[in-house]
Order: structure tokens, then sequence, then C-alpha cells
């Protein structure tokens, strides 16, 4: 049989698939013998289509035999109810909805059917590159971005299935292929020059149809593409730096929109786009929100910002390029006090009291009552008769001398209101760091200080803290100590 036969089979004999079922139900009297008798219809409800776009109309026919009473019920059409033979129904939302019909007929017998119908939405066209801007003789790859195409020819109201077009209908000004009909085609740009590119988009059922087209959409240059030498995080994780080969152009201002920063997988805000005022070479990039320790964060580049250097060099795309996350930890060893025994003395560190010229290890202890992050923190009881307690990180790491410092740390007394002189030393290192006192209360706060190192090289770490005299007794927690370094070269 052939695709138009079998078509109008469909629509002509058995007027759609709703037609078919009510036919079928009427088939009764089964026999042993395997012969049957044919009951005649008297129930036949028709509608010319189940499937359409949204703002089109559905006709429902009611071709039953000797009724007596009807009632039409559409969901979702601009007619709620009806008692007519046939109704024309227009479907303003797009969704499935229920359509009814109630029928008694002269005898006294009732029926009724219920079947769906489906409003489709417009199709809306839409489209991206892999670059906007490329040398000649490259290439991009074109995304379907179009919403609102189910898969072609679901079942399809047309008279043949001939009449199926090209869902997609692309066209590429100064592209090879000219012309495509692939969903995500690749297109070669041979030449120099600003090219436009259209997409077609045709829904075959329900049918519907959009066109979106982006004039100078692709700019086809004869220079070098250019990418980052060294992307990283800055300024304790609230800027990013992107460095290249070459002196850049001022960005524009809607040149942020064209990057992207995740950290952990999560967009990151950009406040604000400018040129390195110390380096013409790298953009600053300035966060809503600062990039924390040890979250791993990644820049992408759409090409859609027209980005290039003074030379005309343009930035070549970026994927989930991955950034050095300076906001990383220098201190090593056991410094949120989660290695060891509770009770004990913690790993990694030693103790010393210059004025009584002792160690003091019997004084600090790993508790687990308390913490800020992980089961345990330190603690050490003031009894009024030490002060100077040197608590030394025996894990070193190298510094880099004349750079910038942040120490942090989070800390609590029993005492509200206690006195904790808490800074990092080494002879002829940091002897610079010595902020105000730090005023402790009863609940966990974090604290922090920055000073610039004095001396390069592998160093303890000497926490050193202190307390004024007091007769009062009291104890101090600290939990999760921190250094970083700050600067953005």
């Amino acid at each position: 049989m052939k695709k138009n036969s079998l078509s109008s089979f469909l629509k002509g004999s058995l007027v759609g698939l709703l037609s078919l079922c009510v036919i079928l139900t009427s088939i009764t009297s089964c026999k042993e013998d395997d012969s049957f008798e044919v009951t005649p219809v008297n129930f036949v409800v028709n509608a010319d289509k189940t499937e359409i776009t949204v703002t089109e109309s559905i006709n429902y026919t009611d071709d039953s035999k000797n009724v007596a009473e009807r009632e039409w019920k559409f969901q979702g059409g601009d007619i709620a109810t009806s008692s007519n033979v046939s109704e024309e129904v227009i479907y303003s939302d797009t969704g499935r909805f229920e359509t009814t019909l109630s029928v008694t007929f002269n005898d006294g017998s009732k029926d009724d059917r219920l079947f769906f119908v489906d409003i489709r939405p417009f199709v809306q066209t839409d489209f991206s590159a892999s670059a906007t801007t490329l040398v000649f003789g490259g290439e991009v790859q074109f995304t379907n971005l179009t919403q609102h195409m189910p898969a072609v020819n679901s079942f399809p109201d047309g008279e043949s299935f001939d009449e199926e077009e090209e869902t997609w209908v692309w066209e590429f000004e100064g592209g090879v292929p000219a012309t495509s009909t692939e969903k995500n085609p690749v297109v070669r740009y041979p030449d120099v020059g600003t090219y436009k590119v259209k997409l077609t988009a045709n829904r075959n059922y329900p049918k519907n149809s959009d066109t979106e087209e982006k004039v100078a959409y692709i700019d086809v240059v004869d220079v070098a593409v250019i990418s980052p030498i060294a992307v990283h995080t800055c300024d304790f994780g609230s800027t990013l730096r992107m460095t290249y080969p070459e002196t850049l152009k001022a960005p524009s201002a809607i040149a942020a929109d064209a990057f992207t920063i995740k950290a952990d997988g999560a967009e990151l805000a950009i406040s604000s786009l400018t040129l390195d005022p110390d380096n013409s070479s790298s953009l600053v990039f300035n966060l809503d929100m600062p990039v924390v320790d040890g979250q791993s964060v990644t820049v992408s580049y759409s090409a859609a910002g027209d980005m290039k250097a003074e030379s005309g060099s343009i930035f070549a795309p970026l994927e989930d390029f991955l950034v050095e996350n300076r906001v990383v930890s220098i201190f090593m060893g056991n410094m949120d006090f989660e290695i060891g025994v509770v009770g004990d003395f913690p790993p990694d560190w030693g103790t010393w009291n210059p004025t009584q010229s002792i160690n003091n290890n019997e004084k600090y202890k790993i508790t687990d009552a308390d913490a800020v992050t992980g089961n345990n923190s330190i603690t050490w009881t003031y009894d009024g008769s030490g002060d100077q307690w040197i608590f030394d990180n025996k894990t070193p790491t190298s510094i880099i001398g004349g750079g910038m410092y942040r120490v942090t740390f989070w800390a609590k007394s029993t005492l509200d209101g206690a006195t904790l002189d808490l800074r990092v030393i080494e002879s002829g290192w940091a002897s610079t760091n010595d902020p105000a006192d730090f005023t402790l209360t009863t609940e966990w706060q974090q604290y922090s200080f920055d000073f610039v190192a004095e001396e390069a090289g592998d160093n303890n770490r000497k926490i050193w803290w202190q307390t004024p005299s007091s007769t009062e007794v009291y104890d101090f927690f600290v939990d999760d100590l921190r250094m970083y370094y700050l600067e953005c070269e």
C-alpha cells in the first residue's frame, strides 16, 4: 500500500484513532463456534485533530444516532460546555486537556467517552556557536537551541507522509557549506569578513515554524588566536587574574558576559572586569563572592565578547579552564588538631615558655568537647602564673621574602572578654607581625591578621600567644589555624 493510501485510509475509513476505538467497542455476541454478530454502532464521536499548536482549533462532531441529549465538556477550550452536534474549540494555553462527551439515547441508555488533546507551544528557534570570532580557514560548531520540537511525524494529520519537510534549514553566509539540514552542523569559513547565520525550524506535527537570524554574527579575521598563560585567584579569593602573552585592549562594559567562573561547579557572579593597572597583559575579574580554601575553580570563555590584544590577536574559546586557587593554607601539620589522642598534647607541636625557660606541654591538650570543624580543638587553662606561651608547629613550609600573608584562626574563652595576643614569629622572618590583642567571647569567632614576611626560606611557624596577668582561672580554645599567601603577581 502506498503512503498516500495509508493516510487516506486512516482519515477516511477510521476517521482517526478515536473513531477506530468506538468501532471496536461495538463488536459483541461472540459464540462458541467463533462466529459473531455486529451490533449497529449508535455512538460515534469525531475530532479532526487531537494535537495542535496553541491558539489553533479542533473541530468536534457527534455522529451518534437516536440521541435524546448530549453534553460536551472541553477542558482548556474557549467553550467550556456544549449540547450541539458539533463545535469548533480554540485552545489558548498549552498542555494536555480532557474532552468528554456524555450521551443519553432515545431508549434511555447512556454512554460517554473521555479522550485527551495535546496543545503544543510555538516553536522557539535559537542557536549558539563555539566561536563567533575566528581566524579564516577555521571551523565553527553550531549548537541548535530550538525549543518545542518533538519527534518528527509522531502521527501526522496531513494527507500524506510525503508532506515531510526538513526539520532544520540552516543558511551560512560566507560558510562552507552554505546551507545544511543537520541539527548541529560544523561550518568552515575560508575568507575574512563578517557574516550572518539563519536557522529555520519546521515542526511537522503539529505544524509550526520559526526563524532566527543573527546579523554580523561570525567575524572571520586574519590574525592570531591567543590563550591565557596563567590564571589564578588573588586578593584572598576576591579577584581572579588572567594573564595573556600579549598586551591587551581594555575590555568593554559587557565583556564580562562572555566569561563564566565557577567554584566547585557553582557559578560566581562577576561584578567587574578591568585591565590590571600594573600589568596590561592581565585581566582582573572582581567577584561578588570570594573563592575560599580548597575550592576547585574553572573559567570558560565563549568568544562572544570579542576580546582582543592590541595587535589584533583574538581570544581563543575556553571550556572549564582550571584556575590556580591561591586561597590555600600554607600551614602544614596538625593545624586543626584532628591528629592525636583526646586529652594528650597534639602531635606536630612543641612548646616553650621564655620567661620560665621551661616546656609547658602539660598545659595543652586535645579536646573533643567542642570544635569549629572536625571533631577536635586545642584547649589550655590560664591560672595567672604564666605568660608568653609559644606553641611551635614542627612542619615548616617555604616562605617568600617580602610576601604578604594572612593568618586566620578560631578562638573562644570560658571568660567573656578574655584577651589573647596571638602572632606568628620567627627570628628575622616576621618580627613585624604584632597585631592588636584579640578580645574573645564565650562563642567561637574567627580572627585574622596580615603581615609581611621578612625572610624567605623554610621556617618553623612558631604560634606565640600571651595573656595579661589575671587572678581569674579560665579556659582558652583554639581551632583551625590557617595562613595564606596574598600576593597577586
